[in-house]
């Protein structure tokens, strides 16, 4: 006990710094009219725990408009912020159009700051954006601070996708889902069934409400109880996740941390057509590592999509992650 109050007590003064920095840095792009949605983190703690210091992250994730995500990358840079990727920016444009966040540090502060102009990357069909949740923003307030949030509906649908692409890793992942349909009692269900067949993720959203509904008891709607019965697959997915959830072993198949070769990815995916898709998108999309690895000029940079199967194939001789 002792150890986990001193756990929760510098957690909690790590989040008000973090805080601290996020509303500064907001206010630093809306000067420069760069609209900033921070979300998960220390929004999520506040919005469904009720305190920034009822969650522990690792950084910071910005959402911006993607003809602003150039000029925010640049203004970070001119802040301290060092990318993980060195790039020119004619090359940042192409990296823009391709890829879906870079990531930052600022070694002074020791702040890590992920830059968002796409949510979803190649885990949904279509890009998933600030334009798709823009009209439905909320306000949360922290410390006084009125900052925009996500609606309940979008958080819903977000929570579920982003535990989808990391396998329902951690079990704060279905807590976090579980908290949001305890507090939230007057969730659109009407909306969210049809942003999740618009944004195709219906079966994704079926598992987050399954694994909730299992491990929580959350308040799961009759109608989408019965969509969980008579669908196979989220059975079967919610079982494998919750096997390996619990399990020992922390190297079994089903430990996806930066792994997307998988075959839970192809099977959440709600059509045939999506499948397919993810796996050519998997298998031709450049990555971070292709500029990693290839760092070319911009008017070369289409050869990262023929490089990248080439990549895949050595690093999966060398039995190394790719």
């Amino acid at each position: 006990m002792e150890k986990l109050k001193n756990f929760s007590f510098k957690n909690g003064i790590r989040n008000l710094y973090i805080l601290n920095f996020v509303l500064n840095t907001i206010l630093f792009f809306k000067k420069k009219n760069i609209a900033a949605i921070p979300f998960k983190g220390l929004i999520t703690a506040q919005d469904l725990y009720g305190d920034i210091g009822l969650r522990f992250f690792s950084d910071i994730d910005l959402l911006v408009k993607k003809n602003k995500a150039r000029e925010a990358w640049l203004l970070l840079n001119k802040k301290g912020f060092k990318p993980e990727l060195n790039l020119n920016p004619q090359q940042i444009k192409k990296y823009i159009a391709i890829e879906d966040n870079i990531g930052f540090f600022h070694a002074k502060k020791n702040i890590t700051l992920e830059l968002h102009w796409e949510m979803s990357g190649i885990y949904l069909p279509n890009p998933l954006s600030f334009e798709d949740i823009e009209n439905r923003l909320t306000n949360i307030t922290i410390e006084k601070q009125k900052i925009k949030n996500f609606s309940s509906e979008d958080l819903l649908l977000y929570l579920c996708i982003h535990g989808a692409k990391h396998g329902w890793e951690y079990l704060e992942q279905v807590c976090s889902i579980s908290e949001l349909l305890k507090k939230k009692k007057e969730l659109n269900w009407t909306l969210i069934q049809m942003l999740s067949a618009q944004w195709r993720c219906t079966n994704v959203l079926l598992l987050g409400l399954n694994l909730a509904k299992i491990l929580f008891n959350a308040p799961v709607p009759d109608e989408m109880n019965l969509k969980i019965t008579e669908n196979k697959i989220i059975r079967e997915l919610s079982e494998s996740v919750l096997n390996n959830m619990f399990s020992n072993q922390h190297n079994s198949q089903f430990s996806l941390r930066y792994k997307r070769f998988r075959d839970f990815h192809i099977k959440i995916k709600d059509n045939f057509s999506d499948k397919t898709l993810y796996l050519a998108r998997l298998i031709f999309r450049p990555t971070k590592k292709e500029w990693l690895y290839f760092p070319v000029g911009a008017h070369l940079s289409f050869i990262h999509y023929f490089l990248r199967p080439i990549r895949l194939i050595t690093t999966g001789l060398a039995q190394k992650d790719a």
